[in-house]
């Protein structure tokens, strides 16, 4: 069909070929899928008793839920973007490419931790297995441990979801003060309840 098309483009000035090179087809990416609250629950229990696993890892998987933030967001996060209670997220590690600032609670300051055994300089990687100069990479073979201590296969990657669903229940009636925001950007969509449109059936 294209080629047709541009052959009679090459003939008629005038004829616009409708079909442009690159274009893809979009499938729908939504996801139906989220765990109940029943099973977030499960999730952070196993971390406080799951074994064989970087000491940063609990911390680090309890930070994605308490903040809402992705996975290499979350991994990558520095002394260095720490502020008191604000945490700010570099354009660059961001999805729409502009600083983020991210209030964080006082349980998700506690995660934070203390300056790592063996880190060096005033500034480090605030989930590290190197003693603070890099920051957490072994996502994979540690999410199997924590498998093994639900004794289930939550997807990891919707962490982020079902904290932001959390949020935009109507049953939670908070106050926007007592919500996570971020001042910087786009605000959290789920404090205007954006993401309901998602939300499964039941929740």
């Amino acid at each position: 069909m294209r080629k047709a098309f541009n052959w009679f483009q090459a003939r008629n000035e005038d004829f616009t070929n409708p079909i442009v090179k690159g274009i893809l087809a979009v499938g729908n990416n939504a996801r139906d899928r989220v765990l109940s609250d029943e099973e977030l629950r499960d999730v952070w229990a196993a971390l406080d008793v799951v074994e064989d696993v970087p000491a940063c890892y609990p911390r680090f998987v309890k930070s994605l839920l308490l903040t809402t933030t992705r996975r290499n967001e979350a991994a990558l996060m520095h002394s260095s973007e720490l502020d008191g209670d604000d945490w700010t997220i570099p354009a660059d590690r961001y999805k729409t490419g502009i600083d983020q600032i991210i209030p964080l609670s006082a349980a998700a300051r506690d995660l934070v931790g203390a300056k790592p055994e063996g880190a060096k300089g005033n500034s480090w990687f605030v989930f590290t297995t190197t003693g603070g100069a890099k920051g957490f990479t072994g996502f994979s073979k540690a999410k199997r441990e924590l498998d093994k201590a639900i004794g289930t296969n939550p997807r990891g990657e919707r962490a982020r979801t079902n904290a932001a669903l959390g949020f935009a229940r109507p049953a939670a009636h908070r106050p926007l003060a007592d919500v996570p925001r971020r001042r910087a950007g786009r605000p959290c969509r789920a404090v205007f309840g954006t993401r309901d449109r998602r939300r499964p059936r039941g929740l």
